[in-house]
């Protein structure tokens, strides 16, 4: 007795229940994907992190000889000032 009742469902009642069943299929194909996309992310991040840091230690050690450099010619400017002052007295 249910199976008739069921078969003799008007189509305007049978509709939502289809579109619903239809978005859920489609939420859980985004979801799938959506996941997928952030794995890979998350392995491409991750690959490229040793990467980035060598580059960022590679850029520390040419900032560090620069200041070094710098430090130098500050040391012999300072030595040349001296050199100078002690000349004029």
């Amino acid at each position: 007795m249910r199976a008739a009742k069921t078969a003799a469902v008007p189509l305007w009642r049978a509709a939502p229940a289809e579109k619903a069943a239809e978005s859920a299929i489609k939420y859980e194909e985004l979801y799938a994907k959506l996941r997928t996309s952030e794995i890979n992310t998350y392995i491409y991040q991750h690959d490229t992190s040793a990467e980035r840091k060598q580059k960022i230690n590679d850029k520390i050690e040419a900032f560090s000889a620069e200041l070094e450099k710098l430090a130098a010619r500050l040391e012999e400017g300072q030595s040349e000032y001296e050199r100078c002052r002690d000349e004029l007295n």
